[in-house]
This record gives C-alpha cells, sequence and structure tokens, in this order.
C-alpha cells in the first residue's frame, strides 16, 4: 500500500500533467494516455484486492509505474511529432502561396536552427524515454520541441491569413479588370 501511495503522490501528478499538456498543445483527446490510467487503475485493482502474495502485489505495482510512466511520455512524444508534422507542413507550403500573396517567407537562418531544435528533442526525448531513471527528462525534451516548433509556426501567416490575402487579391485584380474592360469598351463606343 506504501508504494502505491508513492505512485500516486510522485509519478502520478507528472503523468496527469503530462497527459493534460498534450491534450492542450494538440486540442484533441489523449486517447492512449487516457488508456494507460484505466490500466493503472486495474493494476492498483488487482494488487489490493486480487492479489494472493506480496509478490504478486509488487508486480501488479511494478506495472502501475510502467503504465504511469507510459501515458505521460507517449502522450507528450504523440504532441511533440504532431508539432513537428504541421511545422513542416507550414514551411513546405508557402512558397508559392507566399509569392501569390506577396509576403516574404521567413529568413531560413531563423527557421533552420529552430528546426534543428525540434528534430533534436525529438530524438532525444525517443532516446531517454524507455530509461527507468530519466524519463522525466524525455518530457522535458519532447516539449522543448514542441516549443520549437510553435516558434516556427509563428513566423508564418495563418493558413486562413495567407488564403484571405489570396482572395483580397484575387478580388482586387477582378475589380482592375472589370475597370480596365469597361474604360475599354466606353472608348470604343466613342
Amino acid at each position: 500500500m506504501q508504494l502505491i501511495q508513492e505512485l500516486l503522490a510522485d509519478v502520478y501528478p507528472l503523468a496527469r500533467q503530462s497527459l493534460i499538456y498534450a491534450e492542450t498543445v494538440t486540442g484533441e483527446m489523449e486517447y492512449k494516455g487516457a488508456g494507460e490510467f484505466r490500466d493503472v487503475l486495474e493494476h492498483i485493482k488487482r494488487a489490493i484486492v486480487d492479489a494472493e502474495s506480496d509478490d504478486e502485489a509488487r508486480d501488479d505495482i511494478t506495472e502501475v509505474y510502467e503504465h504511469l510512466r507510459r501515458a505521460a511520455v507517449e502522450s507528450v512524444q504523440r504532441a511533440a511529432s504532431k508539432s513537428y508534422a504541421e511545422m513542416l507542413k507550414t514551411i513546405r507550403f508557402p512558397s508559392v502561396i507566399h509569392r501569390l500573396t506577396l509576403v516574404s517567407p521567413p529568413d531560413k537562418k531563423i527557421v533552420n536552427p529552430l528546426r534543428s531544435i525540434a528534430i533534436q528533442g525529438i530524438e532525444e526525448g525517443r532516446y531517454l524515454k524507455s530509461d527507468k531513471e530519466r524519463w522525466p527528462e524525455s518530457i522535458e525534451k519532447f516539449k522543448k520541441s514542441i516549443d520549437a516548433c510553435n516558434q516556427v509556426l509563428e513566423l508564418y501567416p495563418s493558413r486562413t491569413d495567407s488564403i484571405i490575402r489570396l482572395i483580397t487579391i484575387y478580388c482586387a485584380l477582378i475589380g482592375v479588370i472589370g475597370t480596365i474592360l469597361t474604360v475599354v469598351s466606353f472608348l470604343r463606343g466613342c
């Protein structure tokens, strides 16, 4: 019972915070993390209610720790991977759209180091996530990656802004062409 109390006091808050963070970053329910929490409850029940020996209870408590670790790490890793994919999509999207909307893309001297930080954070986080002692560090690495991705995304206009600019330019172009055609047809009539 003491081990369960320690896990719930020390590891559970980190797992819960990580899950909430991941859900906030992605804007989605983190079902894998929620599933891990379900498994935590199952193993606590087994340790307290069903275990026929101390060894059996200890095995279930070990599983509680593993499920809490996975809930924390996997949730934030997924958020980092999703943020990185969104950043790549944004980096690759702009060349034609920026030219059409008369917006200069951000300087690659700013974007590339942030992109490297994002990649490094994901790589280091994946490396550390299975280390029983250092897995909390992996969460920080993934968060660092998410921060770098967000900094890159803030450098670019949003897709909505780009589409609005495109529509505005298109409407202005139609207006100019319409005016020219009206003047030409008026001059022909005279």
